[in-house]
């Protein structure tokens, strides 16, 4: 495949994204060997930083340790930022099967 045109794009504002399923399925991690730990990943979040299987919910949070005026209070939002992940897993998906 040509990824030329994709690349310039992605040169000027970093879109497309580009995945490749069979390596999001083969590695656990791109530095180790295959080891097919994630054989039922059909795609991913729409950044792509979380491969995902049919059905399964994004559970990716950002905090902002430089918006924080003490640890405490970095320690609260991340507190936050973890049960709102973990509530997320609750979740139904909003279509249906």
């Amino acid at each position: 495949m040509n990824y030329l045109p994709i690349a310039e794009r992605i040169a000027i504002n970093g879109e497309p994204g580009i995945a490749w399923l069979d390596n999001m399925q083969n590695y656990g991690r791109m530095c180790e060997p295959p080891n097919y730990k994630d054989m039922k990943v059909k795609g991913g979040n729409p950044c792509l930083e979380q491969s995902l299987e049919s059905f399964e919910m994004c559970t990716l949070v950002e905090t902002f340790p430089d918006r924080h005026s003490s640890l405490e209070e970095y320690l609260d939002t991340l507190e936050v930022a973890f049960s709102y992940a973990k509530t997320v897993t609750l979740g139904l998906p909003h279509w249906n099967d």
